[in-house]
């Protein structure tokens, strides 16, 4: 990690410098209870923006040890088969590698399967991070008067159109991001159509600080 003024780290934040974290540590964890920490520290006195990214749910798709074992019934055990095994005629008119691409065999749906469900299993520690996010919001009493974005940078194919899994091909389920908004005005269950883009959140962000936009921003 490359870190500055986090609460009990060491800063490292130079040329080549980084903290290494205990061997036996969860890199969702550690920015999990850093990011819980500076809330404590900084949210009870002045407003606060937090930027908490986890490495999750990026390769190598490793769960956190008390979630490597993980799984409800409930839970489909497989991934999508959408666009799932296609003919060369199907996929003919595609860019890029995809006409190329051999059918999935039962070994490589096997491996689709494992990643789907792994990065299932790394999601819990993202849910604990978010639930400890919101819960010591709550505690200090600024629940009321704060506003949480939930979203990613990127979607994931895994085996459409016969790609094994990856995020590099301009399709929906690539470019597509999940974006869940809660805060003061925003009615629960609340849906909106409008096409936004991750450009869109410093602006916004601006707006709900009452800071002006610049124009440069888009």
């Amino acid at each position: 990690f490359q870190t500055k003024n986090v609460e009990g780290v060491p800063d490292a934040f130079g040329e080549g410098e980084r903290w290494a974290a205990p061997a036996d540590a969860y890199s969702t964890a550690v920015i999990g209870n850093a990011s819980v920490a500076f809330l404590r520290k900084h949210l009870p006195r002045r407003k606060t923006l937090l930027y908490v990214a986890p490495k999750a749910v990026h390769g190598p798709f490793a769960p956190a040890p008390w979630h490597r074992d993980a799984w409800d019934d409930a839970w489909p055990s497989e991934a999508p088969r959408t666009a799932w095994n296609l003919s060369n005629a199907a996929r003919a008119k595609h860019a890029t590698n995809v006409p190329s691409q051999k059918l999935l065999s039962a070994t490589a749906a096997a491996v689709v399967d494992g990643t789907w469900r792994n990065r299932w299993r790394c999601l819990l520690a993202v849910d604990d991070l978010v639930e400890a996010l919101v819960g010591t919001v709550e505690e200090v009493g600024a629940l009321d008067e704060t506003y949480f974005f939930y979203t990613s940078d990127h979607g994931f194919h895994l085996g459409q159109l016969n790609m094994l899994f990856g995020k590099r091909h301009p399709y929906d389920f690539d470019t597509r991001i999940p974006l869940v908004v809660r805060g003061p005005g925003i009615e629960a269950g609340t849906t909106l159509s409008q096409l936004v883009t991750n450009v869109d959140f410093a602006p916004t962000f601006a707006d709900l600080a009452g800071l002006p936009s610049r124009g440069d921003w888009d």
